[in-house]
């Protein structure tokens, strides 16, 4: 196996890893208390979808529930 191959499949085995999926996390919790920002969940509302008619009625639950600011879209 060539080098450069060898590189390229380390890296991406580093990149899919539980470690830097958490070192990730971390660097963004860091980040939100060092700006004071909350966390921002995107909602994508489809207004004839039965399933996205269930789920904005939660969202005011979940808003309450956990210190995050919910960013609404409607999709066609």
């Amino acid at each position: 196996m060539k080098a450069q191959t060898r590189l390229k499949k380390l890296f991406m085995g580093f990149l899919a890893s539980d470690s830097f999926r958490e070192l990730r996390q971390f660097r963004g919790s860091i980040r939100r208390r060092l700006t004071g920002t909350v966390p921002e969940v995107h909602y994508f509302h489809q207004v004839d979808d039965p399933y996205s008619h269930l789920a904005v009625q939660k969202l005011d639950d979940l808003q309450a529930s956990y210190d995050v600011q919910f960013k609404v879209h409607l999709v066609p």
